[in-house]
Parts: C-alpha cells; structure tokens; sequence
C-alpha cells in the first residue's frame, strides 16, 4: 500500500477557481455591462405578516407558529408558483426543498465555547410537493408554516448531540468546499428581516 502525503504537488489544489465578481469603476469599463439579474431588497410590514399570521392559525388548532414562518411560507408558494411554468418536465420536477439555517450554539442547554470554530449551523429542511405549494390559499399556507416551524423545533439538543457523535473529530482540509454559486447568486435569503 503506498503512503499518501497530503501535501505532496498532487493534492494541492492550484487550478481550481472559485467563481466570482469583481466590481470595476465606471472608467475601468469599456462596454456596456449586461446584468444577468438584479438584487431587490423587499420589504414587508410586520401589521399585515401578523394578520396572516391570525387568518392561518384559525385553519390550525392549537398550534405554535411565528411570523418569519408564516414569512417563509408565504415567500416559498410564491416563489415555487412564480416558477412552476419554467421547470423542466423529464425527468418531472414534484416536489421542493426549503433549507432555514440554525444556530445550534443556541439550542445547547451547555453552549459551545466561543472558541469551537467548527460550523455552528445546521439546516432545518423541509420537503414539500409541488401540487402543495402552487395552493396559495390560507390552509396551505398555514400547513407550511406549521411544517417550517416542525423542522426547526427537530433541530433539539437530542438531534445535535447525535450529528456531533456521527461526525468525524478529525479535520479533513481537502474537504472545505463552498457550496455557494457566488457569480450567479442565491435565490433569496430571509434573514435579518426584523428591527
């Protein structure tokens, strides 16, 4: 069996390049720069969030959900509805994902230390079908907030505890990747929404 230095030439990464942009002055462009998309920043009074909040909890009995629920909820049917025409149809698209990340460090009864600078986050995910989320009326919006809230509440001490036991305690450097598409851009970010 032959020795494998994870420093040799071989396991280097050099020609790997991560996409990204690079914002040039006005004087530094010769042409016309043709956007691919743009950023919006939406925003939404908590007073009509709260009353959806209302009208949705009257479909449901006795059970909790915030306003950034009911948020993600309303932001994800629109979204899926507003794209559902543009999918492709072989193989058919049937259902969707909803990742709403967590800060585990304040799901701990005894907190991490500061100095653990391991990921901190993990992902409540949500799947849902398609045939759900074109449904824009208020019991469906109500069960995906509620299904947004479930995802978030499993993510307990209990679910945290085995993710730690399940992974690997010694760092891998080859294994740090991004994930992220930074040229082309997330489709959106709900965070920070509130004041």
């Amino acid at each position: 069996m032959r020795k494998c230095d994870l420093w040799s030439a071989i396991n280097i990464i050099d020609s790997r390049r991560l996409k990204s942009k690079t914002i040039k002055s006005a004087s530094q462009v010769n042409d016309a720069v043709k956007v691919r998309g743009r950023g919006c920043v939406i925003s939404f009074s908590r007073s009509p969030l709260a009353r959806l909040k209302a009208l949705l909890e009257t479909h449901r009995i006795a059970s909790f959900m915030t306003v950034n629920d009911v948020l993600k909820a309303l932001l994800w049917h629109s979204m899926v509805t507003a794209r559902v025409p543009s999918l492709q149809r072989d193989p058919p698209i049937t259902s969707a994902k909803l990742p709403t990340p967590i800060n585990i460090r304040i799901k701990l009864q005894k907190p991490l230390p500061d100095s653990n600078f391991r990921a901190a986050i993990d992902f409540a995910l949500v799947y849902m079908p398609l045939s759900h989320l074109k449904d824009m009326r208020s019991p469906s919006l109500g069960q995906t907030a509620l299904e947004i809230r479930r995802a978030i509440n499993n993510i307990d001490e209990q679910y945290i505890h085995q993710a730690v036991a399940l992974a690997r305690t010694t760092i891998d450097f080859r294994d740090q990747a991004s994930n992220m598409d930074r040229a082309n851009g997330a489709d959106v970010y709900v965070t920070g929404w509130q004041s």
